[in-house]
């Protein structure tokens, strides 16, 4: 027997899980920015995580030249040979390690990865230990497919944030079926060094659990190193390792990213893959095997000005009285926590993102969006607009929050 909503069979057909699910916070946001900017508000947006910066301009011939040539027509699910002998050629140009074009899947975005890998992996009741704060993507793609997020805080110390490998000792249980790590990491910056990464991933193996490793932002790290789980020797025995070309190449809308593991494993999320949307169009796979052939040598410019903008947003946002912020190693983001202020102020912190949207046009995002574990003291900060506008946008904060206090004192 169907209920009737509104009238609505499909309404009363959907499944539990996904009449639970909503768009991502960040789009949602960023659909409000978009919308006060159409009100004529001058908005300054260092929500969404999306670079400013363009695709090498060889990169975006090579796409019309695809196109030229007529490269519209289905091909293999996978991915095509060459795009595959691409990634792996700049796997091992980059990471040292020998990654098979077998072994390499081709996948519209990372966050398709994401959940290919989930799905492939999950059954009802298994349990994901997630890294909190973490990309909101994990909790709702875990939820949606039946599945139980066990949440390991980060550790926030004085100048950095850190895993707690006794804490994530301590969250597995006889249901953990996958340990998610992402580093560098959105939204507070960490990248995990490599000896807490080898130990990370020895425990996981030992526990006959697998790691799903987020590395998009790999190429964003400002202090250290990255290390890979790819770095593992034995990464094919429980490994799947998740990336894009939407962060280092700036091609967030060309939604191309690739995932790797044992073959075998390949195998079967391309047969997953040939049921969701059949294969990648060739002509974005053609541009992005340009791409990723052409090695890194103008990206350093890139991560020189990242920086820049970071040790300049950070300095600025240290002025502020009550605030503390961590120095993010890697992504592009800072991760300020507020809670001296939302004490001082009686606000929450989802009042206080809203206020600034509302009252100065500035757009952060909450740290509720990225936690389940409680975190509701922090913001996340993008610093992927120009320096003026980055600096204009943090004097926007700061006037804000000495708006609300002398507010407050006058009320006093």
């Amino acid at each position: 027997m169907w209920v009737n909503m509104g009238n609505s069979i499909i309404l009363s057909r959907l499944r539990r899980s996904v009449t639970e699910l909503s768009v991502r916070a960040t789009y949602r946001y960023l659909e409000r920015a978009t919308e006060l900017a159409a009100s004529g508000v001058e908005v300054i947006s260092l929500g969404i995580g999306q670079p400013d910066f363009s695709p090498p301009g060889y990169v975006i011939d090579a796409l019309k030249e695809a196109c030229d040539k007529g490269m519209f027509r289905y091909v293999s699910s996978q991915g095509t040979e060459s795009f595959k002998r691409a990634v792996s050629e700049f796997l091992k140009c980059e990471l040292g390690v020998d990654v098979k074009p077998d072994e390499v899947l081709a996948v519209p975005g990372a966050s398709a990865g994401i959940f290919m890998g989930l799905y492939a992996l999950l059954n009802p009741g298994d349990e994901v230990i997630v890294l909190d704060p973490a990309f909101p993507q994990y909790f709702d793609v875990v939820k949606v497919l039946g599945g139980r997020v066990v949440p390991v805080k980060l550790r926030e110390l004085s100048d950095e944030f850190v895993v707690d490998i006794d804490n994530v000792v301590s969250a597995i249980t006889d249901r953990t079926k996958v340990i998610i790590l992402n580093t560098p990491h959105n939204p507070t910056g960490m990248v995990i060094p490599e000896s807490t990464m080898m130990k990370l991933l020895d425990v996981a193996r030992e526990h006959g659990i697998i790691v799903l490793s987020d590395e998009v932002y790999d190429h964003f790290v400002y202090e250290g190193k990255h290390t890979s789980c790819l770095h593992h020797p034995e990464w094919r025995d429980f490994c799947i390792y998740v990336n894009s070309l939407s962060k280092t190449f700036a091609m967030t809308g060309w939604r191309v990213g690739f995932v790797v593991a044992r073959r075998e494993v390949i195998q079967k999320l391309s047969a997953l893959a040939n049921n969701i949307y059949s294969c990648l169009p060739p002509f974005i796979m053609y541009a992005a095997e340009v791409a990723l052939r052409s090695g890194l040598d103008w990206f350093k410019e890139v991560l020189r000005e990242y920086r820049r903008r970071r040790d300049l947003a950070l300095s600025e946002l240290r002025k502020v009285s009550g605030i503390r912020c961590v120095r993010p190693r890697g992504a592009f983001y800072l991760y300020p926590n507020l809670s001296d202020i939302l004490s001082e102020l009686g606000l929450s912190i989802g009042d206080f993102v809203e206020l600034l949207i509302v009252k100065k046009g500035v757009v952060t995002l909450p740290s509720t969006v990225f936690s389940i574990a409680g975190d509701v003291e922090h913001i996340r900060m993008s610093f992927t607009v120009p320096v003026e506008k980055l600096l204009s946008g943090l004097a926007r904060f700061k006037d804000f929050i000495d708006e609300l206090r002398s507010m407050r004192g006058r009320v006093k």
